[in-house]
């Protein structure tokens, strides 16, 4: 994958695999971007987020991402603006993420 140099990688994070999906993204190269989904992604956010295999995510999404997916390639920082993503550190500059998580 490194050699292939994208800007992104994205992740369908399932229980019996997230292991081995924390151990390519700890591989990736700095430059690529990483961006989490799937059903553990929903399951466990928060220890998904304080895994250091994990700390260049830029995005964890929940739910559906098609749209928010493609949104969030184009700039990074609309995140922010979207409701059911989080990244390392998004409960202290998201307030949408915020009230997200108090309503779920």
């Amino acid at each position: 994958m490194n050699e292939a140099a994208p800007r992104w990688a994205g992740f369908n994070l399932l229980a019996p695999t997230y292991e081995v999906s924390a151990a390519i993204a700890a591989g990736l190269d700095p430059d690529i971007k990483i961006m989490l989904g799937g059903h553990q992604a929903k399951a466990m956010p928060a220890h998904i987020l304080a895994d250091p295999r994990m700390g260049r995510c830029e995005a964890l999404i929940i739910g559906e991402a098609e749209t928010r997916a493609t949104q969030i390639l184009g700039d990074t920082q609309r995140r922010a603006e979207m409701p059911g993503v989080m990244w390392p550190g998004w409960h202290r500059t998201s307030t949408r993420c915020r009230s997200w998580t108090a309503a779920t």
